[in-house]
Order: C-alpha cells, then structure tokens, then sequence
C-alpha cells in the first residue's frame, strides 16, 4: 500500500498543496482579468473540441458498423491515430493547408465584395479546435464503439424487420443505449483539451490564452505564485471531469447488475 501510494502522493498531493499554497499566498490573481479570461477561453475550446469529437466519433463508429469492411477500418484507424502523434506536429501539419484555405477564401470574399475578411481559420479558433479534435478523437471513438459492441446485432434486424432505415434505427435505439458511452467519451476529451498545451500555443490566436498556456508563460518566467491559481483551475477542471466519468461508470454497472438479476427472477408472458 505503502508504495501504491508514493505515486500519488509525489505526482498529486505534494504538488497540489504547493500550489495551494502559491496561490494562497497570491490571492489577488484569482480575480485577474487574464486569469478569467484564460478559464473562459478554456472551457469553450474544450466544449467545442468535445462536441466535434463526438460527432465525429459517431460517424465513424456507425460507418464501421454498418458498413464494415477491411477499407472502412483502415481509414478509421488511419483518423483515429493522432492521438500518437504529438500536438506540436498535428499544429504544424494543420497550419499548411490551412493557411491555404485561408487564402483561397479570402481571395473569393475579396473578389466577390471588395473587402478582406482576414484570417477566418487561423485568425479564429476554428485551427486550435481542429488539431485538439485530430488529437483527442481516438479517445471518443474507443468509449463509443465499445458501447456499439455491447449492443447486440439482432437489435439492428429487429428494427430493419419492422420497416426501420439505419438513421431511424440509430436516433431511436441506439442513442438512448448509447448515452453513457457518449457521456464519458465527451468528459475524457473534455478533460485532455483542457490541458492541451503544445497544439494550442501554436495555432492560439492573437491575445488569447487558455490556462495551460497562461500557466506556461508565467512559469517560464519563474513567476510561479502567478502561475499556482491558473494551474489549480486546470487541475480542477480536468478532475471534475474524470469524477463525474468514475461516478458514471461505478453507477452504470450496479444498475446492469441488478436489472439483470430481476430479469432473470421475471416470468415473462406473452
């Protein structure tokens, strides 16, 4: 037990109360415009980020499913690879083409009304949302196709029997199964963008810091009583998110357990 819990207390403990104590000692900075708007800046690209891993993690999910083949699960293991590869070079890798995209669309608006919109990509979070979904998409698609796993196939016959088209079949059966899985593949992106660094301080837009990217700066400048309030923030919102995930998941498998064992105990007739 004893050496169970020297990881956890060098690797949590200690440094948390560090830095509680850094940040007790420098109060004022909880109240910081920076530090405000680097949490705010925070929970909406993670929010944003979360919401097209989802989404996108569904569409793959269902293509594999319905349209299973030795393609479709290469592409899908192609797309779902980044989060191997390290965010600075997904930045780098999405810069290029979407500096072109830039370019091309600026010339358009410019040609079509006469002014210049600027840059809409990567002058905007659109680029930092992009990298953090190529990163973080594996994470959801994992929960979410192990939730499609558990559902049985029969399911699927029964509804395409009954006249059913596969979008009816997935909006009315699947996604009511589904809502656990999509829960906790949402909180673990939630939680991994929320102290994503690299991807973000790279293809960050013009005075906009989150709080890993705040927590850098100060830090890089050995201003770590400055730094403790924005790295507490980010140590909390990424273990709200995994308390919520561990809550759900203890209380999902109970209530399996015991619906299973008053089903068996049921007569069931017809």
């Amino acid at each position: 037990t004893f050496l169970c819990a020297l990881p956890v207390l060098f690797g949590v403990v200690i440094p948390v109360l560090q830095l509680g104590q850094w940040a007790w000692l420098n109060q004022t900075e909880w109240r910081a415009a920076a530090t405000l708007d680097a949490l705010g800046n925070t929970l909406m690209v993670a929010a944003l980020s979360m919401c097209v891993c989802v989404a996108v993690a569904m569409l793959f999910a269902y293509g594999n499913r319905f349209a299973k083949g030795p393609y479709t699960n290469l592409l899908i293991r192609i797309a779902t690879a980044g989060y191997a590869i390290p965010g600075s070079v997904i930045a780098v890798g999405i810069f290029i083409p979407m500096v072109w995209l830039d370019v091309v669309v600026a010339d358009a608006w410019m040609a079509w009304t006469g002014n210049s919109p600027g840059l809409l990509l990567t002058g905007s979070i659109v680029a930092m949302v992009m990298a953090c979904s190529v990163r973080f998409v594996a994470l959801s698609f994992g929960h979410i196709e192990s939730g499609l796993h558990s559902i049985s196939p029969s399911i699927d016959d029964v509804g395409r029997s009954l006249g059913a088209s596969n979008v009816p079949i997935m909006t009315k059966l699947h996604l009511p199964l589904l809502r656990t899985s999509v829960c906790m593949a949402g909180l673990m992106v939630f939680a991994d963008v929320a102290k994503e660094l690299p991807a973000s301080l790279l293809l960050r837009p013009f005075n906009f810091d989150t709080l890993a990217i705040r927590t850098f700066e100060l830090a890089n400048d050995s201003r770590y009583l400055e730094a403790a309030p924005s790295a507490l923030l980010m140590i909390a919102l990424g273990a709200i998110a995994i308390m919520v995930f561990a809550r759900q998941a203890v209380w999902e498998r109970p209530k399996q357990w015991f619906g299973a064992r008053k089903m068996k105990g049921q007569e069931v007739t017809v």
